[in-house]
């Protein structure tokens, strides 16, 4: 008898003696103590199975009707097992209203019993369809739920909560939260669970891309140099996949760019022939970019090219405009600015329809530093005060730092003293304020 079994038996015999109106001392004599009787009761494993026929036999329980039972109980549990999964996979395929649909047509006698993962599901449709208050509504109530849900014995469902919570906050630009989440997903794993190393590998790979998303590159290189060890063990490629672009991105971080481009190169090779087209995706981003770094542009606009192909299977949409204003950059560099005006308008339209996104700012600076190339100094001008304008209420310091001395530059060439003074007391504040750590570079590549 598994684990699960004897929690389920232990819950019908505790169920059966209260229906009796029995104590445990009641039930307790020579042969079996009131511990016993409730380590019974609690499924505790490894109790010695005499004596739980001996308890059986005192409340006149039929072994034969309650093995009907627990096995009746077994096949329900694996049909709902399998409606969970079916609906999971729609999720993860982007079939929300599917999902949604086979989820309304589960039998109302089985959703009493598995509430808490009825709500998980419910909670990942709603992250799919970005609605976050909603999304974390359902979750909470998973978690409130899950000690009553039977499905949520067999594997980490709160793990699981927590780590869709995470997710839900690092969509919204809340890191803080996001990691606090993925500490409370760590802790609530369970060893004993089926599904416990493929959501400890999850939590794990996220915790590590939230680290460097957070600024805490060292300590984030550090967690992953450590999860890398146990690479030959994991067994979900879309989780080997997210360690290779996490690796390459830190790698390329502290210019180790020819490591970067190796882990990058390995992490295309992986996704061949896969469906991970987004991965796909941010793994020819992270080697166009290195390339960038090193100046091999021909590299780099070979990358690009399959960027290109990828965005339509792209869901973040920050994603695609970056790549766009990696292209605009790219051509920048190569001086063929109608081909960077055409990257950098298309960025820009895209900034527009999604206005939440905090890159915003940098498609102007690249539209201010296409008009500087070509010499149009006063529209070059109104770019940067956009950018600066927008860099200001996103409270960005490093592209506010950036704008403002493009800005000062401009206004030096078009001889507006005034401007160019007010502009060169602006950015003396400014990094004062910063103390001089912040470094000018394409913040929308980091």
């Amino acid at each position: 008898m598994n684990v699960f079994e004897m929690s389920e038996l232990g819950k019908f015999i505790r169920k059966k003696r209260k229906d009796q109106g029995l104590r445990l001392e009641d039930l307790a004599d020579e042969h079996i103590s009131t511990a016993t009787i409730s380590n019974i009761e609690r499924g505790v494993p490894h109790v010695n199975r005499e004596k739980i026929s001996y308890l059986m036999e005192k409340l006149n329980l039929d072994i034969d009707e309650v093995s009907k039972m627990l096995l009746e109980d077994n096949e329900n549990m694996e049909s709902m097992q399998l409606k969970f999964t079916a609906i999971d996979t729609l999720l993860s395929l982007g079939k929300v209203d599917k999902a949604s649909r086979f989820l309304m047509n589960i039998p109302a006698k089985f959703i009493s019993h598995h509430q808490a993962s009825i709500h998980l599901l419910k909670g990942r449709a709603y992250l799919q369809q970005r609605d976050w208050h909603k999304a974390e509504r359902e979750l909470s109530d998973a978690i409130r739920l899950a000690e009553r849900d039977r499905y949520a014995q067999k594997i980490n469902l709160l793990a699981l909560c927590y780590l869709d919570l995470a997710t839900c906050r690092y969509l919204q630009y809340d890191l803080k939260h996001a990691l606090q989440f993925i500490e409370r997903g760590i802790q609530a794993l369970r060893k004993d669970r089926e599904d416990y190393q493929q959501v400890r590998y999850r939590l794990l790979t996220n915790q590590v891309t939230y680290l460097e998303r957070s600024g805490f590159t060292d300590e984030a290189l550090k967690r992953l140099n450590q999860l890398w060890l146990s690479l030959d063990s994991i067994q979900e490629l879309s989780i080997i996949l997210k360690m290779h672009i996490i690796r390459a991105k830190l790698l390329r971080k502290v210019k180790l760019y020819h490591d970067a481009i190796k882990c990058a190169r390995k992490g295309i090779q992986l996704a061949v022939g896969s469906y991970y087209y987004e991965e796909l995706f941010h793994l020819w981003m992270i080697l166009g970019m290195t390339y960038l770094d090193l100046y091999q542009l021909e590299n780099a606009e070979i990358c690009f090219a399959f960027v290109g192909d990828l965005e339509d299977q792209v869901n973040s949409k920050k994603e695609v405009i970056r790549a766009y204003c990696s292209l605009s950059y790219l051509y920048l560099l190569k001086n063929e600015l109608d081909e960077a005006e055409r990257s950098a308008n298309e960025a820009a339209r895209l900034s527009d329809r999604h206005p939440n996104q905090p890159i915003r700012d940098y498609v102007w600076i690249l539209c201010g530093q296409i008009e500087k190339k070509r010499g149009n100094w006063e529209k070059a001008a109104r770019c940067f005060q956009q950018a600066i304008q927008i860099a200001s209420k996103q409270k960005a310091s490093s592209s506010l730092l950036q704008s403002y001395v493009e800005l000062a530059e401009c206004y030096q060439k078009l001889e507006k003293e005034e401007e160019f003074v007010e502009t060169i007391t602006q950015i003396y504040r400014l990094q004062k304020k910063l103390h001089g750590t912040e470094q000018l570079s394409p913040q929308w590549q980091s």
